[in-house]
């Protein structure tokens, strides 16, 4: 569910592949085999989905930044292709962050206390004409993710999954909720919990849907 806004990236990519070596196992071979580099592979794929997530953006928007398709970074993300140095440069770039953050760095951000965010989003839920995604969390949260969404869910109208875990609450209209093989009728007042990593779309939403999404990390 991509964010009403684009992040633009203030970072130099050019400076990024200094800092690899770094964070980088000493045993990880550049073909991605063995435990080391199968490890370095899933933490990239992590770091890279939950990166794009936070971003709020979807495959395509990514891609579209980087110059790369959508189907090539499904497959990062699911841990089956391995990017090459100039690819990770890029997909960080598009992202906001860094290479050594993909592969493996803490980010001061992680840490740092953020304060306070109030949103006015919830006037979202007076009106029901077109559609708009509203973030709630505020900027520098890490872990934990919430947008106001009104209108069709973007990106989730086809079958998706990711790590961690998502809440859904209906704050007016109703949908079907998909999760794998099982199908949630949902009608204002109603939330379903669930393991984002299992396969989960929206069908049937009605012209007037808000959904409160809560999204966190592994």
């Amino acid at each position: 569910m991509p964010s009403a806004t684009t992040p633009k990236s203030g970072r130099n990519p050019a400076n990024q592949a200094d800092r690899v070596d770094s964070v980088l196992p000493t045993d990880a071979g550049g073909d991605g085999g063995g435990d080391a580099g199968s490890e370095v592979t899933a933490l990239v794929a992590a770091r890279i989905g939950a990166a794009r997530r936070r971003a709020g953006l979807t495959l395509a928007a990514v891609a579209s930044r980087n110059g790369s398709s959508p189907a090539y970074l499904s497959q990062i993300e699911a841990g089956l292709a391995n990017p090459t140095l100039r690819a990770l440069v890029q997909i960080a770039a598009a992202l906001d962050t860094d290479v050594a953050h993909l592969l493996g760095a803490p980010d001061e951000s992680e840490t740092s206390p953020f304060p306070p965010y109030v949103s006015t989003a919830p006037l979202a839920a007076r009106t029901h004409e077109g559609g708009g995604i509203w973030d709630l969390t505020a900027p520098g949260s890490r872990r934990l993710a919430a947008r106001l969404v009104q209108g069709e869910p973007s990106g989730h109208t086809e079958p998706v999954s990711h790590p961690g875990e998502e809440l859904v609450i209906v704050v007016n209209g109703t949908c079907k909720l998909h999760i794998d093989d099982t199908v949630q009728q949902l009608e204002p007042g109603d939330s379903c919990h669930f393991s984002a990593a299992e396969p989960h779309h929206f069908t049937a939403t009605s012209s007037d849907l808000t959904l409160c999404v809560v999204l966190s990390e592994e």
